[in-house]
Formats: structure tokens, sequence, C-alpha cells
């Protein structure tokens, strides 16, 4: 549809609006700083500061913690990085069950989006699980028609499979 004018702009909403969550609806930099250092605590590593924490962000998890191994100067065994991601894995879901961080406004967004009759979703590289304990903790399952997050076996975003099964 082509919008030609503001008259048009009721007509022009879309069926539906598919969020990312971290980063657009949530401030998770902070619990995904608690999980790194918790992942990497234990091996005398960190505490990483939010600076750092920040420039890991970005391609999920594993992507993460190797950042945080390449700001550290490690190079970890693939035994060791196994300990590590699960160890994240594990901290990361205790922090994701807190519900911090969700910005201002984003859970009005999403009222507001329903009110219009315009579905809501979030497609998430997060992992299912934890995407369903952080929805939860944030209050904000009762203000999505549907979420999605990484499976094991399915492509990560920004490949389209997980937003055609969202």
């Amino acid at each position: 549809m082509t919008v030609t004018s503001t008259r048009d702009w009721p007509n022009a909403w879309p069926e539906a609006v598919i969020f990312d969550l971290d980063g657009t609806l949530v401030d998770s930099a902070p619990d995904i700083g608690r999980a790194v250092n918790a992942a990497y605590g234990p091996l005398g590593i960190g505490p990483f500061n939010a600076a750092e924490v920040r420039r890991m962000i970005g391609g999920g998890a594993r992507v993460a913690l190797q950042r945080a191994a390449e700001t550290a100067g490690l190079n970890l065994s693939t035994g060791d990085e196994q300990a590590v991601f699960n160890r994240f894995m594990v901290a990361y879901a205790d922090v994701s069950e807190e519900g911090n961080g969700l910005y201002p406004g984003a859970r009005e967004v999403l009222v507001a989006l329903r009110e219009r009759g315009i579905k809501t979703a979030v497609c998430t590289n997060k992992s299912e699980p934890v995407a369903a304990i952080a929805l939860k903790a944030l209050g904000l399952l009762d203000v999505l028609d549907s979420f999605a997050g990484q499976r094991d076996g399915q492509p990560k975003k920004p490949d389209p499979a997980m937003l055609q099964h969202t």
C-alpha cells in the first residue's frame, strides 16, 4: 500500500509488528554483564565493566563469550569454552527471571498496537526457554501474540526462518 497523505495513515497500519527483545524492548546489557562475569569468575577473569560488556553484545551468547575471552586475552580450550558457556546459560536464566531492564514505554507501545488490532510478537536469539522466562518476568506475555527464540538446529536471526516461525 502506498500512503499518499496523512489521511491514509489509519489504513496503513501493519497486520503485525515483530520486535527484537534485547536492545529493542529491553536493556539487557546489565543482565548479560552479570552472566558473563559469573561465567568467567571461576577462571579468575573479570569483572568486565559495562562498556566492555556492551562491546561484547551482538551475535548471541557464544559470540559475546568469545569477545569476553578476547578482551581478557584468553585462548580457551574447547572444554573450557563449553564450561564457560554452561555457566553463562545458568546465570543468564537466573537473571532473566528477575525481569529487569524493560525500556520506558515499551509495554505501552505493545498495548497501543494491540488496541489497534495489530498483532505483536518477539523474535530473539535468546534460547526459547530463556526468552519465555524473561518475557514472563517482564510481564509481556499478556501483550504478545507470539514469540520465538533460538532452537537447536534453527538458524539465528537475521535468517528469515525464525521470523517465519514467529
